[in-house]
């Protein structure tokens, strides 16, 4: 039986919900995490008709982009449409779960995989995320140090750049005395002991901290365990808003547009700044609102940023340095359903999964 806590648990292997921003409000937001699931239905928003389609589908699990609860909800009256459908699946029992800016962080995430499909190499984010990495060093007796290795290995700890299972270690004496009602590994209560111990240095992204030291304690033989745990300014290279990466060769601008509209059936417009770039290699694409990046993707050297949707001035703040384009902010971001169904067909191959036939983007064109 796969229960909501293990479709949760799936998302999160992939796209951790640390690597959410501040702002965000991931994860399960509607539902019992011991509920079976019969099924589940991929949107990138939550609406009452989207509740509904899962109800008349027998889908008790709806995976979305966008959080149906990011503003938070002070009263549950029916008022607005959160609150309807929030009602909508209580009483039916239909659990809700977002997966956003953990989606939109991640190297495998949504921009990724545009990026992938547009046939862009040399990837990397294009503003990469501070502050996510942290130094940890473990005491460990000399008996243990390469079962704790491994346990390091094991939860993502040590890679660096193209290597992995990056530790240090330093040789010493640990000294202490185990007091009454302990039940030492080594030593005996009230004595002080000494014992030949390592101390194993590593570089840890805060994401994978958490899952790590449980590991570590599993595999650890002290009651105990001694561990540092400092936070470093080193920015998390490979996680991060936004993609920039190269196109194999140069392309006409023309053979762009032609490309975005060819590969994404969503696409009904594309607006563009002054295309002071006639010939473009170097690519800068944010799914969503990624105006933001528009300053990071100069400084990347791009010759073009692609984005969701963006403001009457930052085409000004373009038009002399970037060829800016936006493609709307529900087109950009449908190919996170990709993403989803990647994710839960890998970990329930025979599982109910299908692409909402209700979700709809709010924004209407007039052609």
């Amino acid at each position: 039986m796969v229960t909501v806590q293990d479709v949760c648990r799936a998302i999160e292997e992939v796209f951790p919900l640390p690597l959410q921003e501040s702002y965000d409000n991931s994860g399960l937001q509607v539902g019992i995490p011991s509920d079976r699931v019969t099924g589940v239905l991929l949107t990138l928003d939550v609406t009452e008709q989207v509740v509904e389609e899962a109800i008349k589908k027998g889908y008790n699990f709806i995976l979305a982009h966008h959080p149906l609860l990011f503003r938070g909800l002070k009263r549950i009256t029916g008022a607005t449409y959160e609150e309807r459908a929030v009602v909508l699946a209580l009483r039916n029992g239909i659990a809700i779960y977002a997966a956003h800016t953990n989606l939109d962080n991640h190297p495998d995430g949504l921009n990724h995989y545009w990026a992938k499909e547009l046939g862009l190499v040399n990837l990397r984010p294009v503003l990469p995320m501070e502050g996510q990495y942290c130094k940890v060093q473990v005491y460990v007796p000399q008996s243990h140090a390469q079962k704790v290795r491994e346990a390091m290995a094991e939860s993502g700890w040590g890679k660096q750049g193209l290597y992995d299972v990056c530790s240090f270690t330093h040789t010493g004496e640990g000294r202490f005395r185990a007091l009454d009602g302990a039940n030492p590994f080594c030593g005996s209560p009230g004595e002080i002991h000494t014992e030949p111990e390592e101390a194993i240095s590593t570089v840890v992204p805060r994401i994978f901290l958490h899952e790590g030291v449980k590991r570590i304690k599993a595999v650890h033989p002290y009651e105990e365990v001694a561990m540092d745990i400092l936070p470093l300014e080193t920015s998390f290279s490979s996680y991060g808003a936004g993609i920039v990466g190269d196109f194999p060769e140069e392309m006409p601008l023309e053979e762009v547009w032609n490309l975005l509209k060819s590969s994404n059936e969503n696409i009904k417009q594309i607006a563009h700044s002054h295309p002071i770039k006639t010939k473009i290699r170097k690519v800068a694409l944010c799914g969503g609102s990624g105006a933001f990046l528009l300053k990071h993707a100069i400084r990347a050297n791009a010759d073009i940023f692609i984005t969701g949707e963006a403001k009457y001035n930052d085409y000004l703040d373009a038009k002399e340095s970037i060829v800016l384009a936006t493609i709307g902010h529900y087109e950009s971001e449908m190919i996170a359903l990709k993403c989803f169904k990647e994710v839960i067909s890998q970990k329930f191959s025979n599982f109910a999964l299908c692409f909402s036939e209700r979700n709809q983007n709010p924004i209407h064109y007039i052609h």
